[in-house]
């Protein structure tokens, strides 16, 4: 398994799509399982959403910290 985390500027963070990467999951699988324990996550820290373009269409990730 790869690394889910990030360690950037003495912060640790991670978003949906390295997760996916990370664990082999498609990232709408992801998504889905963030969206459906979006209060469960809250409670545990700080998630965003954001916009990424990867060459086609933005996608939408869920970052946390």
């Amino acid at each position: 398994m790869n690394e889910i985390v990030i360690l950037k500027n003495n912060e640790v963070f991670t978003d949906s799509l390295i997760i996916a990467h990370g664990t082999g999951y498609e990232h709408h699988t992801v998504t889905r399982k963030i969206r459906n324990y979006l209060n469960d996550f809250k409670e545990l820290g700080n998630l965003d959403t954001v916009s990424k373009y990867t060459g086609g269409n933005p996608i939408k990730l869920y970052l946390y910290k």
